[in-house]
Parts: C-alpha cells; structure tokens; sequence
C-alpha cells in the first residue's frame, strides 16, 4: 500500500514538472528567444567567459 501511495506521488509530481515546463518555461524560453537583445547576444555567448565584460560592450554601444 504504501508502494502505491508513493508511486502516486511520483507520477503526480512527474505530471506537474512536465506540465510546468511545457506551458511555462518552454513558452517563456521561446518568447524571450524572439527579443532583439538575445538575438543580437546569441552569436557572441559560445565564447563567453564568465565575469568577461566583453559581451555587454558589444550589445550596449552607444
């Protein structure tokens, strides 16, 4: 029975994280993926190092 019990729960939680991440963070990520800044950014992060300014000089020229 409580096999059962926490079977249940597991799948339940399954659901719940794949519902999240499908109607939540799936559509969030496709949204922001459309805006200009990371359109602009999405060449440049490969090279990216972590604490380098170098990224942020060439997406805010004046």
């Amino acid at each position: 029975r409580e096999l059962a019990i926490k079977i249940g729960k597991k799948d339940h939680c399954h659901r719940c994280y794949r519902h999240y991440k499908e109607n939540i963070v799936d559509v969030l990520r496709k949204k922001l993926e459309l805006t200009k800044i990371i359109q602009i950014a999405k060449p440049h992060i490969s090279g990216y190092h972590i604490g380098s300014r170098e990224l942020y000089r060439k997406i805010f020229t004046p």
